[in-house]
């Protein structure tokens, strides 16, 4: 008997996905992600360009907090901001950009995508992959924050409306993908984390001062 209910639930549950309609599933993960205040994650990302046959991928670590707020760490790179300055540092060289933050100035930002997706994106379509929910995205023509990016795909768990995967295409055929692991959300990360120590060894180049 049991054997047969969690198969008509299996079934249920695949109908429910299947009727939801793209504009619903972005709001669902809007309204969910709208409780939340700040999120640490694991994450690879995967980058495809148009004409070279072997991608780029990195691994590391990010952690965000609302009000502009995040650290994105990787052996490459730091970048990290409290959202009024950005420091970026590039540990192979020991040089550290200093820069005033400003929103909508990277094509990725970790604050608007993984707090609840840019409101100017719009849905455009949904697919069934395995459990997930496969949203398609495109920014809105005026806009300027994703002015490079042609498509957003989001795969997303219509049990908790919590994504995982992010897929970005840009204007140039680029194809960079995130994979997200260990998720947490709403442990009261510290506002010390979102500013950057630098050390005497580091070499500090101030960018509002060559502009």
């Amino acid at each position: 008997m049991m054997k047969y209910l969690a198969i008509i639930s299996i079934f249920l549950g695949t109908v429910s996905a299947q009727e939801f309609t793209p504009a619903a599933v972005l709001e669902n993960v809007r309204a969910h992600y709208s409780h939340m205040s700040d999120l640490s994650a694991l994450f690879t990302q995967n980058v495809k360009m148009k004409f070279k046959k072997t991608g780029q991928s990195a691994t590391g670590a990010v952690k965000i907090k609302k009000g502009n707020k995040y650290r994105l760490e990787t052996d490459q790179q730091t970048i990290v901001t409290d959202g009024v300055t950005i420091w970026m540092y590039n540990p192979r060289t020991k040089q550290v950009l200093r820069d005033a933050y400003r929103q909508n100035r990277v094509q990725f930002s970790p604050d608007k995508f993984l707090l609840g997706l840019p409101k100017e994106f719009t849905a455009l379509s949904l697919e069934k992959d395995s459990n997930d929910i496969i949203l398609s995205l495109q920014p809105a023509k005026t806009s300027t924050t994703s002015s490079m990016m042609t498509t957003l795909r989001v795969w997303i768990s219509p049990d908790s409306w919590m994504f995982h995967s992010i897929e970005i295409t840009d204007k140039n055929a680029t194809v960079t993908r995130f994979d997200l692991t260990e998720i947490r959300f709403n442990k009261g990360i510290a506002d010390n984390t979102f500013t950057f120590d630098i050390t005497p060894e580091m070499k500090v180049v101030d960018m509002q001062s060559l502009k």
